[in-house]
């Protein structure tokens, strides 16, 4: 079975650094957004940059998509919702809880490590190093990762050997490579970026991140952050966090 990572003060604290202000899976004001772990630190960027302007300040939560869809699903104040893929915005789309619904960013995953030069795909075979990956269960990339090593045949083989690091979200991910608990971690290329280190790049089709609002009656602020979020200057500030802007 696959080792979990335990959370610890000095990981938080490692958090905080890596992170900036971006609150993982607190609750908080009407005007919350709730963004997939792997986009937050962008979100961080596109919150500052609307609070700048004097429009409103959001507060962004970070999370496993699938956990933050099942917040909200149970009442939790997230009046914006962003998902690291279109199952989570579907499924609260579905139930009534999601509207205005539409692609927001996507990036290619891949393979990251804090070190200077990029690391070897071959790496994953090597029976000393261990690799961290999001939660399947919960986290879009955590999918996009297991998928990739299976294609590769290597997913059982690395269960066996008690080498895959499972985190709770796109921040355990991070946090455990940085911390020495894992060797290699699968990111989101805009996250990768924003952490520096290096990375491989995968093949496949890009991570489409898409979202909504969830309040029936939003606030004026939620509404003017979503419309800047998907408008010009929210896409050059995606790009500039290493983000491809979606097109509906």
């Amino acid at each position: 079975m696959s080792r979990s990572l335990r959370s610890t003060s000095s990981i938080l604290l490692l958090a905080a650094l890596i992170w900036g202000s971006t609150v993982p899976g607190a609750l908080g004001a009407p005007e919350n957004a709730a963004v997939a772990a792997s986009i937050a630190p962008a979100f961080e960027s596109l919150a500052r940059a609307f609070e700048a302007q004097g429009r409103g300040s959001i507060t962004i939560v970070a999370g496993a998509s699938g956990k933050l869809a099942q917040q909200i699903e149970q009442g939790a104040p997230y009046p914006l919702f962003v998902s690291a893929n279109e199952k989570w915005a579907s499924y609260l789309e579905e139930k009534g809880l999601l509207r205005e619904k539409r692609p927001v960013a996507q990036s290619a995953l891949v393979l990251w490590w804090p070190q200077d030069t990029a690391p070897s795909l071959d790496l994953l075979k090597d029976p000393q190093k261990r690799v961290a990956v999001a939660n399947p269960d919960v986290a879009p990339l955590g999918v996009a990762a297991r998928d990739y090593l299976q294609s590769e045949g290597l997913y059982d083989a690395m269960e066996k050997e008690k080498r895959l690091i499972l985190t709770s979200d796109i921040l355990g991910v991070a946090l455990a490579v940085k911390s020495h608990g894992a060797d290699l971690g699968f990111l989101a290329q805009g996250t990768a970026k924003k952490l520096g280190g290096s990375w491989a790049s995968l093949l496949g089709k890009p991570q489409q991140y898409v979202g909504g609002l969830t309040a029936p009656e939003s606030s004026e602020v939620i509404r003017d952050f979503w419309s800047f979020v998907t408008g010009p200057e929210g896409g050059r500030i995606l790009e500039e966090e290493g983000f491809e802007v979606a097109r509906p």
